[in-house]
């Protein structure tokens, strides 16, 4: 029978990745101490997890980066992505640890859970932690689909910090593509975000993705 409450290593009641990264000190150390490693988190300046919004065309795939950028160092994390209906994940790519896991929790709800079993930190400023291949169904309706990130914790050596849900929106439809510029010289282009990335003639050099030029969305 599964002990639950031998699984709360760190006697917080609740049974997560800061457990997991609390059981890797005890196999590597043979002991647990929650304050030995502890990274200062504090609420009071909590980390970030983000995802840039999206924008594809039905029946295509698409790839998001999940960053977690924060003052703090963690070596383990995870978090719940609900996907609504006609968005499905392909693949996931994990950047950082060495261990790794996903599964559905519930009615279209993804939870990965990742962790080094060596309790090596990332680095507190932000970092890609997972790239996430998914797939637009053919027969899903335009439109702005938002997807929640939520139950996102850090951790490090049995010590966490639960981050702010938060979301990202994938727009469906037709998009602009690159040979619809109509600019003579430089012309400046922006990410989505509203940031402008350079003034050039054209988009060579710059990484797939969209673009803003001229005010039109535009695919790399």
């Amino acid at each position: 029978t599964f002990v639950k409450k031998a699984a709360d290593v760190n006697a917080d009641t609740e049974i997560n990745v800061a457990d997991l990264t609390g059981v890797a000190t005890i196999i590597l150390y043979g002991s647990f101490n929650p304050t030995s490693n502890a990274k200062g988190f504090a609420a009071v300046e909590p980390s970030v997890l983000s995802v840039r919004n999206q924008m594809v065309k039905a029946g295509t795939e698409f790839t998001i980066d999940v960053n977690i950028n924060g003052k703090y160092a963690f070596s383990g994390y995870q978090f719940d992505m609900n996907l609504p209906e006609g968005i499905s994940v392909k693949t996931i790519d994990n950047r950082n640890t060495d261990f790794f896991a996903s599964g559905i929790t519930g009615e279209n709800t993804m939870r990965v859970l990742s962790a080094s079993t060596k309790g090596e930190c990332f680095e507190g400023t932000e970092s890609c932690v997972a790239r996430i291949t998914l797939i637009a169904d053919e027969n899903i309706e335009t439109g702005d689909y938002a997807i929640d990130m939520n139950n996102i914790i850090i951790s490090s050596n049995g010590n966490s910090q639960t981050l702010n849900d938060t979301k990202f929106v994938v727009h469906v439809g037709e998009t602009t593509g690159i040979t619809n510029i109509n600019a003579e010289g430089e012309f400046a282009i922006y990410d989505m975000t509203g940031k402008m990335v350079k003034k050039a003639t054209s988009l060579d050099g710059l990484k797939k993705g969209v673009y803003v030029v001229n005010g039109h969305k535009v695919i790399k």
